[in-house]
């Protein structure tokens, strides 16, 4: 897995959910949007990290732990 760039599997297995729900939740702005490199698609590690810290943030009783 590149630390920058991860795959839908990749992505998929960072926020466990699977990958269809994650191309739901984008097709409806739930989620990060993908970047395209050719004909491949991957999603920014750093574009998923500030979903997740505006999840915990807008709803802090989510129990989700942060790097600690």
């Amino acid at each position: 897995m590149n630390k920058g760039l991860l795959t839908i599997k990749d992505t998929a297995q960072y926020v466990s959910m699977g990958e269809s729900t994650i191309t739901r939740d984008v097709s409806s702005g739930n989620f990060p949007k993908p970047v395209w490199v050719g004909s491949n698609k991957y999603w920014r590690k750093e574009d998923i990290d500030k979903w997740i810290l505006s999840l915990s943030i807008s709803s802090p009783g989510l129990g989700i732990v942060t790097g600690k």
